[in-house]
């Protein structure tokens, strides 16, 4: 039998990889690194243009195994993302590392004049996407050869710069408009189209669905209402309602989100799924015991994440419980390189697209903290698969407020 294209493709480099491997130690040439020591090529001269050829045919099998187990639809999306490279040079942030040694985010953000929470942002994408700074321990930034040489070559920089500068134009600056992206896609009906239906090959897996289910006890809310705050079509709902016949749910969001939803709910259902037009920077009109935002925050800046909550106010009740289910970030090497760049990249979409951003625990803590002193942080929950956890908080109408971690 035959062997399949990834088992050859494997082999081809592993074959090449080790011929590579070979001539650069005969030759006493150095171990290919991202240090910042190491050399900018492997080195091989034009005198060895078959060695070259093994090299190419190395990557090229890389390059096509890489594609094949990502699949088809993984090829067809762009998921690179200039705005940290972008940063890096505006910002001329590698000369304000040093070369040799480390420096802290919150130093480095004072050099370049740059908000430290953005900094992180950006130099943890570059790392995992372009090998370009490194972390060697939390919280410090030192280079890499990728980052040494733009700090020293400056036809790096200048290359840079005409990428970003004459290639690539900011949303703002590309539709010559003040408004945010939300409101410039609703004078645009066809661009608000083709955003949503985008947007919707990156809704949650239903492994992130089922791990709602399981991350906060349902079953704990006897016979109750659940409102769902900017729900859409309100699928995630109707795995919570076929699951748990107790609960009852109110999908709440602007009109012509909700617009004919009501005929994807199963008809055995539809007695317990109800839609309501409502826009969640009003105040809440409904009185419930739990209420879910899911993937809602990652697409607002703090200051409206705060403001969302806070119309939810007048309806809270002592003990009624907020649901947050949106990607938590975890700490940077903590995930497989895969994942890790999946998350770096959906944030600085996030921050191209909303100037919003993709959080971490206790980001989305202080959210509540702001919002109100009443909301009290109970739990957060992170998957085994995925970034799609759970943060719950409670409201309590008590003067003497203690969290319950």
């Amino acid at each position: 039998m035959a062997p399949n294209r990834i088992t050859e493709l494997a082999s081809i480099i592993s074959l090449n990889t080790a011929k590579v491997d070979g001539y650069l130690e005969k030759h006493n040439k150095p171990t290919p690194s991202f240090n910042i020591n190491a050399p900018l090529d492997l080195g091989i001269p034009p005198e060895a243009p078959e060695i070259e050829a093994t090299r190419k045919k190395a990557l090229a099998a890389s390059i096509e195994l890489q594609d094949l187990l990502q699949g088809p639809t993984a090829c067809s999306r762009p998921v690179l993302n200039g705005t940290s490279l972008n940063a890096i040079y505006t910002y001329d942030i590698a000369s304000k590392v040093p070369l040799d040694g480390k420096i802290s985010f919150q130093d480095l953000a004072k050099r370049c004049g740059f908000r430290e929470l953005e900094l992180r942002r950006v130099l943890r994408f570059a790392m995992c996407w372009h090998r370009v700074f490194c972390e060697p321990e939390r919280g410090y930034v030192a280079h890499t050869a990728a980052s040494g040489q733009l700090m020293e070559d400056q036809r790096a920089m200048d290359m840079a710069g005409l990428m970003f500068d004459e290639g690539w134009q900011r949303h703002a600056l590309a539709h010559n408009t003040n408004d945010n992206m939300f409101d410039w896609l609703g004078k645009n009906p066809e661009k608000a189209r083709r955003f949503t239906s985008a947007i919707s090959t990156l809704v949650p897996s239903g492994q992130a669905a089922a791990f709602l289910t399981k991350a906060f006890d349902w079953s704990s809310l006897c016979k109750s209402t659940v409102v769902d705050v900017g729900g859409s079509t309100g699928g995630v709902r109707i795995l919570l309602a076929q699951e748990f016949e107790n609960l009852n749910f109110i999908v709440q969001d602007l009109p012509e989100a909700i617009d004919g939803a009501e005929k994807n709910v199963p008809q055995n259902l539809r007695s317990r799924i109800e839609f309501m037009a409502h826009d969640f920077f009003m105040d809440q009109p409904v009185v419930a015991e739990t209420y879910l935002l899911r993937a809602i925050f990652h697409n607002w800046p703090d200051r409206y994440c705060v403001q969302i909550l806070q119309r939810l106010i007048p309806a809270l009740k002592n003990g009624s419980k907020i649901v947050i289910n949106d990607s938590l970030v975890p700490e940077p090497g903590t995930l497989d390189l895969l994942a890790e760049r999946n998350i770096r990249a959906y944030d600085m979409l996030m921050m191209t697209l909303f100037n919003s951003r993709e959080r971490e625990n206790e980001d989305c803590i202080e959210l509540f903290k702001e919002a109100d002193e009443r909301f009290c942080f109970l739990d957060a929950k992170k998957p085994t698969v995925g970034t799609m956890g759970v943060i719950i908080a409670v409201w309590r109408e008590e003067q003497e407020l203690k969290e319950v971690v």
